[in-house]
């Protein structure tokens, strides 16, 4: 098992690192571990309180920081890392079984079955650290099992320091995995092969341990709950988690979201190509395989392992399908729209106990078959292993940690060179890089986080994909960053809100992979940034090399032909530094207050026609709609008042950085179907009084959605259905299923209606049509 968890990842890509986790791990454990104890983060996007930050404490911070202590290559510790994750995985059962006195051939086909479960393939080349609570089961497992036969608190301790192991960084996998456990111990008090006297006080042991060692990182959570910004609201939500969790797909230990989705430069999860093509049956054929010896093969505790099967199956299904789930789905979907039920939507992590029964079903057919048979023992024994072997090809073939999602041991030279320029000054500014992407992939590799905070003490703010910050500083920041992404940026605005931010340098990094997110061309960017007034000459770092867009997606379109032989190419890092710096720390005068009728968007247009002012404390009006008395003592003589037409009543998607704001509504306007992906931060209220609506005048538009359900595309809105212009129209399904999409016209009089005019969308490239429509007045429905 040793040779197995390790050697296959040390021959996978030698010397390049996945981005996995945190690229902090690999670039400053010890920074990463220093920052991680503490909830509120002052060096990170104009401050922030942290998101699981916590759980680097242990033991993945501990890990690497201890590879580099040993200047270990990061690449091998990262492999040295999954290895024994795996590993864990394989000697827990081994564990388990020794417990519940298995032996022979059963136990190393159980181990192998666990341990190498396609399950891997979900996490192991990103979010690594969510496999903790899959290594951990079966070790809980055992010490259940034996803390249920022993008296004293020795296992329950043990039990304990298990779950503060493997839980600290993603709680609700600790929390479905933590079922087993619970399972095991209610079926034993069923079958009567424990009292329930030795359930309770068993239970009451391991849950006293749990809780005294979760308290660390339960405090956290509460801490970002009330201070942080909603990010279970800003990741996935439930339906997209459902809409793939099939019950043939949990089967063979798959059925999570991000397994199945496709960027532009390719799948996210490289090696799920396979397994829905050859690897097809054999991933099937051995769980099928676990699920009729179950029924036929009877042996001691298979009543305690259906009893985990079909619980867990059961969980991991959860609301599928979205849209028509059974009874108890429908209650568990309802219960997603709450905070707490949204924090359990990632149902398919449940799927270990789903595994650990299909391993220890294998096992037991070993068993069956050394009864019956005992020559053929070893026989089967070394067939099985070979299949379930043959079950992760990725991790044999070398392709088990994806070429999109790696870079070099060693990133280059100008980023630390850059970074150590910075650090050189004082922390009393801030460092702006632009533009944000939606994560950090660079012509020479994937680091998933951007490097500097990385590499540096400076405090540091730029555009992620899941803001950070508190809700005002981070609409600042998209709204900043839209402008750059969307191709609206004036760089007149660019000092003005770099004082805002407290600002000192910019960083303008032009190596970036730029058509994976559809992020700013390069030398477009650098010739924008460079007539922007108020900075000294920039400081350059690396060599001017042309930054081309790789085959996949050449970026060979109108856009790249129509720039001008003007554009120069840009280094791949620059340093604009500003010259009237506001320090974080600063004085402003009371007295002289900038009020703004509007939000972020109209801070950030405000900026672009020089209506800021450095020493002037900006307030929005908005928020002092419950304090009408404290803005009105603000309103002196030397204060400005700016209008603008922002803090749009829009919707808000967060799946990307660009054209995730949407079309202007009405003020009367209510949503025809809930939209699961809009998500408002509204920091500024949402009282009428103090948004900008559209009106529309004899009749009304809307829509059930519109364009794509990735972002907004205000171009797409319901109302150009009907605005008399035949280049415009709803448009509406890219990337999904139309069918039962609605447009509700509303008149404000009543008219006869003798005919309707209906005119497809005809766009290039369309390929597309509406077949079926069904128009319905009030009393009566028409199918054309």
């Amino acid at each position: 098992m040793i040779l197995i968890s390790y050697i296959p990842l040390l021959l996978n890509d030698p010397g390049r690192v996945a981005a996995d986790t945190k690229a902090y791990l690999y670039l400053d454990p010890f920074r990463l571990l220093e920052r991680a104890a503490y909830m509120w983060q002052p060096e990170l996007a104009l401050g922030t309180v942290t998101h699981q930050n916590i759980g680097y404490l242990w033991p993945i911070g501990p890990f690497f920081a201890l590879g580099d202590l040993l200047s270990i290559p990061d690449w091998i510790v990262q492999r040295l890392w999954l290895g024994s994750i795996i590993l864990a995985a394989g000697l827990g059962i081994r564990w388990f079984l020794k417990t519940l006195a298995w032996k022979g051939g059963a136990v190393i086909v159980a181990s192998l079955s666990y341990m190498l479960s396609p399950y891997l393939l979900n996490y192991i080349d990103r979010h690594s650290v969510i496999l903790l609570p899959w290594a951990g089961l079966p070790w809980l497992m055992a010490l259940t099992v034996r803390a249920l036969r022993t008296p004293g608190w020795r296992h329950p301790a043990l039990f304990g320091l298990v779950t503060l192991t493997i839980g600290g960084v993603n709680a609700s996998s600790l929390l479905l995995v933590g079922l087993g456990p619970f399972i095991w111990l209610i079926w034993s008090g069923l079958d009567k092969s424990a009292s329930w006297k030795k359930v309770r006080t068993t239970t009451l042991k391991i849950g006293s341990a749990f809780l005294a060692t979760g308290l660390w990182w339960m405090a956290g959570l509460a801490i970002q709950a009330q201070y942080g910004l909603p990010t279970l609201r800003l990741t996935e939500n439930y339906r997209v988690v459902s809409d793939a969790a099939t019950s043939p797909e949990l089967f063979r230990g798959l059925g999570y979201w991000y397994f199945y989705g496709q960027g532009r430069v390719g799948a996210w999860i490289e090696p799920s190509t396979i397994y829905t093509r050859w690897a097809l049956p054999l991933s099937f054929a051995l769980p099928l395989l676990g699920l009729l010896i179950s029924v036929f093969v009877k042996f001691r505790f298979r009543g305690h392992l259906l009893a985990l099967m079909f619980i867990s199956m059961l969980i991991a299904i959860g609301s599928h399908p979205y849209d028509s789930p059974s009874f108890f789905g429908y209650l568990f979907r309802e219960w997603t729209l709450t905070d707490a039920g949204l924090a359990l939507r990632s149902t398919p992590r449940v799927l270990p106990l789903l595994l650990l029964t299909t391993a220890l079903f294998l096992g037991a057919g070993i068993v069956a078959l050394k009864n019956l048979r005992p020559n053929f023992e070893h026989v089967a024994t070394i067939l099985i292993s070979l299949l379930i072997i043959g079950n992760l090809s990725p991790l044999w073939s070398g392709s088990i940690l994806g070429e999109n999602v790696q870079r070099p041991e060693e990133i280059p030279q100008y980023w630390h060179q850059a970074a150590t320029h910075l650090d050189a000054k004082n922390n009393s500014t801030r460092v702006l890089e632009i533009p944000g992407s939606d994560f950090s992939t660079y012509r020479w590799g994937n680091s998933g986080d951007p490097l500097l905070p990385g590499l540096m003490d400076r405090p540091y703010v730029s555009r992620e994909l899941i803001p950070l910050g508190t809700e005002h500083s981070a609409e600042l920041v998209v709204a900043f960053d839209r402008e750059i992404q969307e191709g609206r940026f004036e760089p007149e605005s660019l000092a003005p809100l770099a004082q805002l931010m407290n600002v000192g340098d910019i960083v303008v990094r032009s190596d970036l992979q730029y058509e994976r997110f559809r992020t700013p061309r390069p030398e477009e960017l650098w010739n924008e940034i460079n007539t922007s007034l108020g900075f000294s000459d920039p400081i350059e770092f690396g060599e001017r090399v042309p930054n081309v867009a790789g085959p996949i997606r050449p970026m060979l379109d109108e856009h790249t032909l129509a720039s001008p032989p003007s554009y120069v190419t840009p280094p791949p890092a620059a340093i604009f530094e500003l010259q009237n710096q506001i320090e974080i720390l600063h004085l402003a005068d009371p007295d002289k207050p900038l009020v703004i009728s509007g939000d972020a968007e109209g801070i950030v247009s405000a900026a672009a026609e020089g209506l800021l002012e450095a020493n002037r404390p900006l307030l929005l009006s908005a928020s002092y709609l419950d304090e009408p008395e404290t803005l009105n003592s603000m309103i002196t003589s030397d204060a400005r008042l700016l209008i603008t037409d922002s803090n749009r009543k829009a919707g808000q998607r967060w799946g990307t950085i660009r054209e995730t704001k949407g079309y202007t509504e009405r003020i009367d306007e209510d949503p025809l179907r809930l939209d699961l992906s809009d998500h408002r931060l509204d920091s500024t209220g949402v009282d009428p009084s103090t948004m900008t609506v559209s009106e529309q005048f004899q009749i009304k538009a809307t829509a059930s959605a519109y364009g794509n359900p990735v972002t907004f595309t205000a171009g797409d809105r319901p109302f150009h259905a009907i605005d008399s212009f035949p280049e415009t129209a709803w448009t509406v399904g890219a990337f999904n299923e139309v069918e039962g999409e609605k447009l509700v016209l509303q008149l404000d009089d009543i008219l006869p209606i003798k005919q309707m005019r209906f005119a497809q969308v005809n766009g290039i490239g369309q390929n597309r049509w509406i077949t079926k429509i069904r128009v319905s007045f009030d009393n009566e429905s028409v199918d054309l």
